[in-house]
């Protein structure tokens, strides 16, 4: 009885220590679907959130990338509005000791142009390549680049779909009309 006891207390430790998502949100950009899913995980790597999102929730899903004002603003409203600390996002600069401000990339390949930095980011606080990776959320989602975990709250993951098109869904809705009709007439 004691054993068990001790063996439940164990996995229940372990399983509290594992990233949780605290919340998911969806966004419709007009032509792709966003899903974010925020998980709180004090002192993660980025790279050990990459492969977490990787592990757990497929190839299809990533460290969030954030291309125009338009999302920053949206999650900046819906995301870190409520939330307080740092969270890894999907930026990254090349591993040799660039600029601060130079080579910065998204997991995604989509291009770099758009940036939400904070005053005085991006710095290289610690020396010359020091933060090569995005951590996003100083008041409001402004990004920093960081290298040391102590500031990390957690990382946010995303997936998108595209939305389907208005012609797609009147085919779609014809075919199943068509259908219908092709029942009724057969049924006679």
């Amino acid at each position: 009885m004691k054993v068990n006891r001790i063996f439940i207390l164990g996995l229940l430790i372990i399983m509290l220590s594992l990233p949780n998502p605290s919340f998911a949100i969806s966004w419709n950009d007009g032509s792709v679907i966003h899903e974010y899913q925020i998980y709180q995980y004090s002192g993660i790597s980025w790279g050990d959130a990459a492969s977490y999102i990787n592990t757990n929730l497929g190839s299809n899903w990533y460290l969030a990338t954030i291309t125009s004002a338009v999302e920053q603003s949206f999650i900046s409203s819906n995301v870190f509005g409520s939330l307080g600390g740092e969270y890894w996002i999907g930026g990254y600069q090349n591993p040799i000791a660039p600029p601060a401000n130079a080579n910065w990339h998204w997991v995604t390949g989509e291009a770099w142009g758009y940036t939400n930095w904070s005053s005085g980011e991006p710095n290289d606080y610690y020396g010359g390549g020091s933060e090569s990776y995005l951590g996003a959320n100083w008041g409001g989602g402004y990004w920093n680049d960081e290298g040391a975990l102590n500031n990390i709250a957690g990382f946010v993951a995303e997936t998108t779909t595209a939305v389907p098109e208005p012609t797609t869904l009147l085919l779609l809705g014809s075919g199943l009309i068509g259908l219908w009709g092709f029942r009724k007439k057969f049924k006679k």
